[in-house]
């Protein structure tokens, strides 16, 4: 199947260490269907002399800037290209530069901090548009991540769990020489103070920049209105417990996340809202394709 090899790319692509936010995607990717620039994001359409996804606008011709925060359904995975996320979409279709800012298995606390750490080259910054909220929920309802304070992140477990032995010379050499212990801080936390905090501070970061931020509840296979049969039966991650666990947990994630936007006034809208008419969107219960991307794009478009 096409969306397979599409997929097959996408599973190539490695990560990178990214100090004070934990990871990226893998730098200057290249390929047919994704590409990235010097810090791991997103181009919407690569060009040879493109360094950074900062090459790519030219604000003589585009009125403001627009952010897409989120993780990997944001980002474009399992796009056919570039040119099929949703930062590209909206930028070939709106008086916005839409940059992509997502990374793939990122949670909501990383994607406040990559946002941050780049604000710098935002000049005309009018929008942030968030797609996200499963990944939070995703990483409380697998047993295998610890929920402690400041909320658990993709990978964070292994940073305490590295035995000297996986360590090269030099890094082992240091590691004897501290002769410590490496130990986590047990601060329990739960799933609606980590929306809570968010929203507050994209709330304090959109009245500090006078920019709008508005969330997107991301859409999920199963949440979904009039979605096919087609893509029930056929749906990828079937056997896993914590995706049937999320199947059954949309209406509790939901009203955290509204209550959260609410008291931060924040803009809310639920992509799960939309009548997808039987069309064939996505290419397992979180990831869309090409025709989900545009779907989902024609509805931020009229938020911008």
């Amino acid at each position: 199947m096409i969306e397979n090899k599409i997929i097959s790319i996408y599973n190539k692509m490695g990560y990178q260490l990214l100090p004070n936010i934990g990871f990226t995607n893998i730098t200057n990717f290249r390929s047919k269907i994704c590409n990235t620039d010097d810090i791991g994001l997103r181009f919407n359409n690569k060009k040879e002399k493109h360094k950074s996804i900062f090459d790519e606008n030219n604000l003589e011709n585009k009125k403001d800037e627009v952010v897409l925060v989120g993780s990997s359904s944001a980002m474009g995975m399992a796009a056919s290209n570039d040119q099929n996320t949703i930062s590209s979409i909206l930028s070939n279709s709106s008086e916005y530069h839409v940059y992509n800012f997502a990374v793939r298995a990122y949670n909501g606390f990383q994607e406040i901090l990559i946002t941050q750490a780049l604000v710098n080259n935002l000049s005309k910054l009018k929008k942030i548009i968030i797609v996200s909220g499963i990944n939070d929920l995703f990483l409380f309802l697998d047993p295998n991540f610890k929920v402690n304070f400041p909320g658990p992140q993709i990978y964070g477990n292994k940073l305490f769990s590295i035995k000297k032995e996986h360590l090269r010379f030099y890094k082992r050499l240091m590691f004897n020489l501290e002769n410590k212990k490496k130990k986590e801080i047990n601060k329990s936390i739960n799933l609606e103070e980590v929306f809570n905090r968010n929203l507050k501070l994209w709330s304090i970061f959109s009245k500090g920049l006078n920019v709008e931020v508005i969330y997107f509840m991301q859409p999920f296979l199963t949440w979904c209105k009039n979605i096919s049969n087609n893509e029930l039966k056929n749906m990828q991650y079937g056997e896993s417990s914590v995706m049937k666990k999320l199947d059954n947990s949309y209406f509790s994630l939901k009203k955290i996340i509204y209550n959260s936007c609410l008291k931060n006034k924040i803009k809310f809208f639920d992509l799960n809202e939309i009548d997808f008419k039987d069309s064939d969107i996505f290419v397992d219960r979180v990831h869309l394709n090409d025709n989900g991307f545009r779907k989902v794009s024609n509805v931020i478009k009229n938020y911008l």
